[in-house]
């Protein structure tokens, strides 16, 4: 109940939570105003997202009157759908319908304590799961049919368009393929025709419509750090602690669906793993693991309370009670701060206006201003000049666009730099370390003007002041 408050908050507010919320709301302006969707890496830019969401968020946000908002509200919305669908998924596979809803009470309580900072935030990432745990479902559904060609044409559509949303959401397809060549050949030699055809006519339409720069822009070099892969691993494993028993519970269970989403954890678990190790990349992509994790719950939650039904004895109920208590809520005690602390500043968010006094210091600057928090340049009316968010992939994947940037830096070309406190750390922050240098000889920190949510660099040292 207090996750979903804490979303409404958001979602009405001009109050920047995450970094990627304008970069989104500038694609999804960019798509609706005609302009080039994909430009090439020249541009000082970067669009390495697929289109769906930013048709969305832009339909929406013609009608909100802001992208920021409309891509809260899906996100939002597909947070507690997928709470719903993971709900109904625990119901298919136990055939009772009175405790299901643990489940998806599981899936908002990690989201809102592990996952804090992404509920209701205009990211594509729950909703792209969505379009996954639907196909969860329908694949469940069909699993033990006759012919059991369980994925049809309109699953494999679910699917696509669950990658569309957000290309690193690949669990569900692979724990089909899987699951499908280790019991039923046949079924996989359709799924897989089926896939290849629907991933070749997507190829083809985006394509004609955004044209070759949508493939190189998506698929741009990122280096890969094996060592961050696993430091990132290690916290969210260390974050789960007692609810990893679901994997050991669900190797136990006899049913075809149960071995089904023990598939699907484990692929999860791996995908999470394997993919925290590439450039830039955050822990939404354990999102799938924390989906497979609720359901897991869910059905051991129906296994707890069913042999408590069955009367086994008091001592042993007592037993089984104390323990599936210390599984259920240990982990989210442990991470609990965390959780209390991004429901505290959401909903104080409501009250802080201090924000919008570095939004209409923005706003009041001539000239060329860049962003590294792309929703201040937004909100501030500014035109997306340079992708700060990217600008070190870029540079690491093209060195001649650093000498580029570098010169337009040395002339003053932006009146105005808006940037978070760690712009300066060659590691964490944004640039590399010439760029850094350059700021430091022909920039200055506007001391007067730093606030808890940016520091401004204005020109100080320059070739020339545009």
């Amino acid at each position: 109940m207090v996750l979903p408050a804490a979303m409404l908050c958001k979602t009405g507010i001009r109050y920047s939570f995450n970094d990627n919320e304008g970069w989104n709301a500038f694609w999804a302006a960019v798509t609706w105003d005609g302009s080039d969707l994909y430009p090439d890496a020249s541009s000082l830019k970067l669009n390495n997202y697929l289109p769906p969401w930013f048709y969305a968020t832009g339909a929406l946000g013609r009608l909100t009157g802001d992208n920021i908002q409309a891509g809260r509200i899906l996100a939002g919305a597909a947070l507690l759908l997928n709470a719903v669908v993971i709900s109904v998924i625990v119901r298919e596979i136990t055939g009772r319908g009175r405790s299901c809803w643990f489940a998806g009470v599981v899936f908002l309580s990690i989201s809102g304590i592990f996952y804090g900072d992404y509920a209701a935030i205009n990211d594509p990432q729950l909703a792209a799961n969505l379009f996954m745990t639907i196909s969860i479902l329908l694949f469940i559904r069909r699993l033990d049919g006759p012919s059991c060609v369980t994925m049809g044409w309109f699953a494999v559509a679910l699917l696509l368009f669950g990658g569309l949303m957000k290309h690193n959401v690949i669990a569900v397809p692979i724990s089909i393929s899987i699951f499908l060549i280790l019991f039923h050949w046949g079924a996989f030699v359709s799924f897989a025709a089926r896939s290849a055809i629907a991933f070749a006519i997507a190829c083809a339409a985006l394509y004609v419509i955004h044209g070759p720069n949508l493939f190189s822009s998506v698929l741009f070099t990122r280096p890969y750090d094996v060592a961050v892969a696993w430091a990132q691993s290690k916290d969210q494993l260390a974050q789960y602690s007692l609810f990893l028993l679901v994997i050991p519970y669900l190797a136990l269970q006899p049913s075809r669906k149960e071995r089904f989403i023990l598939v699907y954890s484990v692929v999860s678990l791996i995908q999470g793993a394997a993919l925290s190790g590439t450039f830039d990349v955050d822990v939404n992509v354990f999102f799938d693991f924390a989906v497979s994790i609720s359901i897991g719950l869910g059905l051991m939650e129906n296994s707890i309370l069913e042999s408590i039904r069955r009367g086994s004895g008091r001592f042993r109920n007592g037993f089984s009670a104390a323990a599936w208590l210390g599984v259920a809520l240990l982990p989210s005690a442990f991470s609990l701060q965390s959780g209390i602390t991004e429901i505290r500043r959401a909903v104080s968010a409501e009250t802080d206006v201090a924000q919008q006094a570095d939004l209409a210091y923005i706003k009041s600057i001539g000239g060329h201003v860049i962003c590294e928090n792309h929703a201040f340049c937004y909100w501030a009316g500014k035109e997306f000049e340079v992708d700060l968010n990217n600008i070190k992939l870029l540079v690491l994947g093209k060195p001649e666009l650093e000498l580029e940037f570098i010169a337009d830096i040395a002339n003053c070309s932006y009146a105005l730099i808006q940037l978070n406190d760690d712009w300066n750390d060659e590691h964490d922050g944004p640039f590399t370390a010439k760029i850094i240098d350059a700021l430091e000889r022909h920039y200055t920190e506007e001391s007067e003007r730093e606030t808890d949510f940016a520091v401004y660099l204005i020109p100080s040292h320059c070739s020339k002041r545009n």
